[in-house]
């Protein structure tokens, strides 16, 4: 078992999507899987010059997941997590260049460059933690957790180490989203005679426990700091929908394919999609038109661990998916094409897209 600190040689494999010339880099080359974050949270770092994911590298039943970095060109891959050092649900911070995370009850800090860790807090209400998420403005650590009576809740650990809060007792189990936004999360409710199960949304304080308006999102998340909830809708619907939490009625973004997995930019001007039913390829969709186009082929299975959640960097220009294109499941970054934003924006069509028999 390797130690965290290890540094590996650059694994990437250069490409260009057929189609949409859309440069991809393969980032991951090993023999076991390899994962970016999922797609309700940042996978890059605040500078945009680096990203974590979760891969395993050792081959063998029940290997565990350690946490790595590398360079946005492949380079400085380095594991930050081991067995002695693990570090549960890492998301990077809003502006600085740490990653949060648990060990055990306790709230941690990690320096990818050093490996230095701070202790920042810690729920000794707690037994385990389960999905988590950051506030917009860094100062909250939002987690679904066990508690030591077996229910479970959600735990707001203040990142300055000035308290915790335990909430929402015997609702909560998975998908807990802070809005960038707002001071407010949501997350997916296992339901109690009081509050039946499904989407519900809470202030970060505690108050304001209520349902979410709209409750038929196959997957969402929030669109950059709009305070607005995008997402797929669950089948037959094949739509990408927004919603805030005081509104009644989702606006429509775009229709047509059945978009599977869709992530806003910071700017809340585009949206990335994987598609699935039939997969006709990561879709860039363009906010404020509805138009879409295919960014790239992930040539993927869509099976198990292989789904390509796609997601954006901070500045928007780049997308991180996954694909097991290899037979494996490794990481990948795709350059959105300034012509491809071109023909969003103004809906020119382009010879590409009059090249008929090609999937865009």
């Amino acid at each position: 078992m390797s130690k965290r600190g290890r540094t590996f040689g650059r694994e990437t494999v250069e490409m260009t999507d057929p189609v949409t010339g859309a440069f991809i880099l393969q980032l991951t080359a090993a023999q076991n899987f390899s994962t970016n974050l999922y797609f309700e949270h940042q996978s890059f770092l605040c500078d945009d010059k680096t990203l974590i994911f979760l891969s395993q590298r050792a081959p063998g039943r029940g290997m565990p997941y350690d946490l790595f970095r590398v360079d946005i060109d492949g380079r400085n891959m380095t594991q930050l997590t081991d067995e002695e050092h693990p570090l549960g649900h890492p998301i990077p911070s809003w502006d600085k260049r740490i990653i949060y995370g648990f060990r055990g009850n306790v709230l941690l800090s990690l320096n990818p460059d050093t490996l230095e860790e701070t202790e920042l807090n810690r729920c000794d209400e707690a037994t385990g933690f389960g999905a988590c998420t950051l506030s917009g403005d860094d100062k909250y650590f939002i987690a679904v957790c066990s508690l030591k009576d077996g229910r479970s809740a959600i735990a707001r650990l203040a990142t300055d180490g000035s308290g915790v809060e335990v909430m929402c007792h015997g609702l909560p189990y998975n998908h807990i989203v802070a809005n960038p936004g707002k001071p407010e999360f949501t997350f997916a409710a296992k339901g109690t005679p009081e509050h039946p199960q499904g989407v519900m949304v809470c202030n970060n304080d505690g108050t304001g426990l209520r349902h979410f308006p709209f409750q038929q999102f196959a997957h969402c998340a929030w669109l950059g700091r709009t305070g607005r909830m995008q997402g797929t809708l669950l089948p037959p619907g094949h739509a990408i929908m927004a919603i805030a939490s005081d509104e009644t009625e989702p606006t429509p973004i775009a229709s047509g394919v059945y978009f599977w997995h869709s992530a806003g930019s910071l700017d809340a001007k585009w949206i990335v999609a994987d598609t699935n039913w039939p997969d006709v390829g990561i879709q860039l969709i363009h906010v404020e038109s509805g138009r879409y186009a295919c960014l790239c082929k992930s040539l993927g299975s869509n099976g198990d661990w292989t789904h390509p959640h796609p997601s954006f960097n901070r500045t928007g220009t780049q997308v991180v998916f996954n694909s097991d294109r290899t037979g494996v499941p490794q990481i990948y970054l795709a350059t959105i094409p300034d012509t491809i934003r071109h023909e969003l924006e103004t809906g020119a069509l382009t010879h590409r897209q009059r090249w008929v028999g090609k999937v865009i």
